[in-house]
C-alpha cells in the first residue's frame, strides 16, 4: 500500500489554530473510522472501492466520474471538488492540452450537476488562470456562479515572480433557490464597523436610505457581519496535525465553512 492511501488522520485535539478543539466537538466522543486494507495495484478505477468509513462519512478511491455516476438523480445536497488543475506537478495532474482538460472536466461537473439536489451547490478549487476556462462552459448546467477567492497569507514566495497567495473557488447553483445558511457562517466585524451603532445613519449611509431609516440605529448582528466572497484561511503547513503530502491540500477550516454554508 502506497503512503497516498495511508495518509488518513483521525479527529484530534490537537489543532494547529489556537490548539483547541472546535466548539462543536465540546462534549462530544470523538469517534474512530475504520480503514480497509486496498492493494492499489489491484484497483480498477472504473469500479470506485470503499477505503474508509467513519460514522460521519467515506472515502472511496476510484475514477471520480464512475463514482458520480452511481449516485442517484438529485440526491445530494452538496459537492466540494478539487480537481487536477493541470499544472503538470504529478502524472495524474497532465493533460495534453488545456482544451483536453476543460472536456474532461466538462465531463465529471456534467455528473456532479446530475447528481445535485434543485437546492444543491458545487465548489471547484483551481488557480485562477486555469478554471477560468471552465466557467463559461460548466454554466450551461446550473442556475448561477459566484467567484470566490480563498486568500492565505503563510505560504512563502521561493520564487523570482508575484507570489501566489490565492486560489478561486467557483460556486454553482443548481437552481435560484440554492441552500444557503449565512448565519452559520458569519464574520466578524471589523473595529470601524462596531462604531456605528453609535448615532443615527449619515445622509449617504446605504442601511440610512428609505423612508423613515435616517435616524435608525444600526445595531450589529448578535453571530456577526455577512460572510464575503475573500475567504482568509491559513493554508496547510508543516507542523500542522491535518497536514499531509498532498501537493494542494486544502485546509479543514475551509472545508468546514463552505459545508457549513451549503448544507
Amino acid at each position: 500500500m502506497k503512503s497516498s492511501l495511508s495518509e488518513i488522520k483521525e479527529p484530534s485535539a490537537e489543532y494547529a489554530r489556537n490548539k483547541e478543539i472546535p466548539t462543536f466537538f465540546l462534549g462530544q466522543q470523538m469517534l474512530k473510522g475504520t480503514i480497509f486494507d486496498i492493494n492499489e495495484s489491484q484497483i480498477d478505477p472504473n469500479t470506485p472501492t470503499l477505503f474508509y468509513s467513519h460514522p460521519h462519512g467515506e472515502i472511496w478511491v476510484g475514477d471520480a466520474i464512475a463514482w458520480l455516476r452511481s449516485l442517484e438523480t438529485e440526491s445530494v445536497d452538496m459537492i466540494f471538488a478539487d480537481p487536477p488543475y493541470n499544472i503538470k506537478k504529478a502524472e495524474w495532474d497532465t493533460f495534453e492540452s488545456q482544451e483536453e482538460y476543460v472536456e474532461w472536466s466538462l465531463l465529471w461537473i456534467r455528473e456532479a450537476a446530475r447528481a445535485l439536489k434543485p437546492s444543491g451547490t458545487l465548489y471547484i478549487c483551481g488557480f485562477s488562470e486555469i478554471i477560468a476556462d471552465l466557467k463559461l462552459p460548466a454554466s450551461r448546467f446550473f442556475k448561477g456562479c459566484r467567484w470566490l477567492i480563498w486568500h492565505y497569507k503563510n505560504k512563502a514566495n521561493l520564487g523570482s515572480d508575484w507570489g501566489r497567495s490565492h486560489e478561486s473557488i467557483l460556486h454553482f447553483r443548481k437552481s435560484k433557490n440554492f441552500t444557503f445558511n449565512i448565519d452559520d457562517v458569519r464574520i466578524p466585524y471589523g473595529n470601524h464597523t462596531l462604531k456605528y451603532p453609535e448615532h443615527p445613519q449619515a445622509q449617504t449611509s446605504q442601511y440610512g436610505k428609505g423612508n423613515g431609516r435616517k435616524n435608525t440605529i444600526w445595531q450589529p448582528h448578535p453571530r456577526g457581519a455577512k460572510p464575503r466572497d475573500v475567504i482568509e484561511i491559513p493554508t496547510t503547513c508543516n507542523g500542522m496535525h491535518e497536514k499531509t503530502p498532498h501537493p494542494t491540500q486544502k485546509p479543514e477550516e475551509l472545508l468546514r465553512k463552505l459545508v457549513l454554508a451549503s448544507s
